[in-house]
C-alpha cells in the first residue's frame, strides 16, 4: 500500500483526514478525504494548489501567535471542496465550522457544521501540515 502525507483534524463531532498526493507540473494536490460527523461519514476526492495548503498553515500559525487575543481564520480552497472557519476566543477556546463538498462551487451534496476545540490543538495541526509540505517537497512561503 503506498504510503500518502496525512493531515488529521480529530475534534469533537468531527473526524476528518485529508491525504496527499502530488504535487503536478501546474502546483496541484490530489486530496483524498474521510470525513466522519456522526451520524454522517463519507469519502471524496478534490484538488488543491500547494499554497492553498500553504495559505492554511499560515491562518494557523497566525491564530496560533493570537492565542490571548480574539482571532479568526476564515479558509476555504479555490474550487469550493472545503471551508474551515476558526474563531478563537481571548480564553483560548476554538469555535470552529467547516463545509465539505464532493462538487466544484459547493454543487451538489455538501455536508456542514461545527465543533468546539482549545488553543492546545494548533500546535498538532501546525506540525501535520508542515510535515505533510516536507514530505510532498512544498517549499513553505511567509
Amino acid at each position: 500500500m503506498k504510503y500518502f502525507p496525512t493531515f488529521e483534524l480529530r475534534v469533537e463531532k468531527l473526524n476528518l483526514r485529508l491525504r496527499f498526493s502530488g504535487p503536478d507540473h501546474e502546483d496541484w494536490l490530489s486530496v483524498h478525504t474521510d470525513v466522519s460527523a456522526e451520524p454522517f461519514s463519507g469519502t471524496y476526492a478534490f484538488s488543491m494548489l500547494s499554497g492553498e495548503l500553504n495559505g492554511l498553515l499560515l491562518g494557523l500559525q497566525a491564530l496560533q501567535q493570537s492565542v490571548g487575543k480574539q482571532s479568526e481564520l476564515a479558509w476555504e480552497n479555490y474550487e469550493g471542496n472545503m471551508r474551515l472557519k476558526l474563531s478563537l476566543n481571548s480564553r483560548g477556546q476554538v469555535a470552529g465550522t467547516y463545509q465539505f463538498a464532493a462538487g466544484l462551487g459547493w454543487e451538489g451534496a455538501n455536508l456542514s457544521g461545527e465543533f468546539r476545540a482549545d488553543q492546545s490543538y494548533l500546535p498538532g495541526w501546525i506540525q501535520q501540515i508542515s510535515q505533510v509540505q516536507s514530505e510532498l517537497g512544498i517549499k513553505r512561503r511567509r
